[in-house]
């Protein structure tokens, strides 16, 4: 969901040392990579369009 991810992390290569990561913060971390993902295949720009345009919806958008 929006509020909401997992995430594992595995410190070499043995599984049983994996943990598993999950709430806002991982969301956060998440959408951090993504937007760096983005402005690396289509520039700063079209990021900062991109994301002016989801807060201004967010902002705007009616509650159903």
């Amino acid at each position: 969901g929006h509020y909401f991810a997992v995430g594992s992390f595995a410190p070499g290569s043995k599984m049983e040392s994996q943990f598993v990561l999950h709430g806002l913060l991982i969301r956060r971390i998440y959408d951090t990579i993504f937007r760096l993902h983005q402005k690396t295949i289509s520039g700063m720009f079209t990021v900062s369009r991109l994301m002016i345009t989801k807060r201004l919806k967010a902002i705007f958008k009616p509650k159903i």
